[in-house]
């Protein structure tokens, strides 16, 4: 509570803002990266780790959108980095501590050359990709004559052609 300059009766500090010191004759908005969400908050709560705000007398905190992520030293919501995506499935996106844990390493056959992407790309029926957190259409490398792959459907061969899957009887593949 604060006492204002000809008040009565104190008053309890709005959900945004604060009283810190007893005595005091005004209220105070939270800091960004900080809220209070209750009437007579005597402190502002810091943000938890992977949510974030931007205004001063904010009530919440919001996690970051998906593709990004924010530890509790960051301001800001940093982007996955290329190669990977957000691991959440949410549209609100995901909020932990680290990019270890809001980040996926794009998966065997699909690759992102962006930063801050919420998924990744699959190789173009026809090409695979044979290694995880790859970055360009380019790292897809083409089946070769006599296979193929479709990445809903191929069943992996061993050797130097990936997740590539030979043509059936009756079917083939001329290209590289």
């Amino acid at each position: 509570t604060y006492c204002p300059t000809s008040s009565e009766s104190p008053i309890r500090a709005s959900p945004g803002s604060f009283v810190g010191l007893l005595g005091s004759d005004k209220e105070r908005k939270c800091d960004v990266g900080k809220y209070s969400n209750t009437d007579g908050a005597v402190v502002c709560l810091d943000c938890e780790p992977g949510k974030f705000n931007t205004i001063s007398g904010a009530t919440a905190c919001r996690f970051c959108s998906q593709g990004k992520y924010k530890t509790a030293k960051d301001d800001e919501c940093k982007d996955c980095p290329a190669g990977k995506s957000s691991k959440s499935n949410s549209t609100e996106g995901y909020g932990p501590e680290d990019e270890s844990r809001a980040c996926a390493v794009c998966e065997k056959g699909k690759y992102q050359q962006f930063s801050g992407q919420k998924s990744c790309s699959e190789c173009p029926a026809g090409r695979y990709l044979d290694l995880y957190g790859k970055t360009s259409l380019t790292d897809c490398l083409a089946c070769g004559v006599g296979r193929y792959f479709e990445p809903s459907v191929a069943k992996p061969v061993a050797g130097d052609y990936g997740d590539c899957t030979l043509c059936p009887s009756g079917y083939f593949n001329e290209y590289l």
